[in-house]
């Protein structure tokens, strides 16, 4: 990852979609959740933190996400000047772009009726169709990706409109995840203004 003035973040278009000079990169076949953030933070009225982040997976990954990937991750801040945790969802509904041809999922549309439970108690003995059993496909040895592509999404935001720090000095270790992923984590002090720039 390059190595970017502290002063480079606060420049960011904050929530911004698009990647900038400051958004990780991924490696050949790299995948996963990537954050970046200045070393130092100048303590202010109105405390910032800029986070630029990426999100890289493989298209076969992209059913097993939801809709709105950037708003179900939580942010984990780790007060190692006080030894206490914050957490909460980053909030910021992004997307996760449709395969080709297919549309985005509109937030507006109604869901369909529930359906109506049976009549009487199923036995979970009794087949459920009448059709002929079919035979599985034969298992081979290694699985066969899909495509073998992948979709990254790119967030900038302030750390500050998910969590709320206290405004004092101190030092916070942050990463994000949803589920098993788990971006890096990265070290962020808190200085009175002025001071470690």
């Amino acid at each position: 990852m390059r190595a970017a003035a502290d002063s480079s973040y606060f420049a960011l278009d904050l929530g911004s979609g698009d990647p900038n000079d400051l958004t990780p990169e991924f490696g050949e076949g790299e995948e996963g959740i990537k954050i970046a953030a200045p070393l130092r933070v100048p303590l202010r009225a109105r405390l910032v933190i800029p986070i630029t982040a990426a999100a890289r997976f493989r298209d076969e990954v992209r059913n097993g996400l939801p809709p709105m990937l950037w708003q179900s991750l939580v942010a984990v801040v780790w007060d190692a000047s006080r030894n206490v945790l914050h957490a909460a969802a980053l909030g910021d509904p992004s997307p996760i772009p449709e395969a080709e041809g297919g549309d985005p999922a509109s937030e507006e549309e109604e869901l369909p009726p529930l359906a109506d439970p049976p009549a009487e108690p199923v036995d979970p003995n009794e087949r459920m169709f009448d059709g002929p059993d079919e035979p599985l496909p034969p298992q081979s040895g290694t699985a066969t990706p899909l495509t073998g592509g992948y979709f990254t999404q790119y967030r900038s935001f302030n750390l500050c409109e998910a969590l709320t720090l206290p405004p004092l000095p101190g030092v916070y270790h942050l990463f994000v995840t949803y589920g098993p992923h788990q971006s890096n984590t990265v070290r962020i002090e808190l200085v009175e203004s002025g001071k470690g720039r």
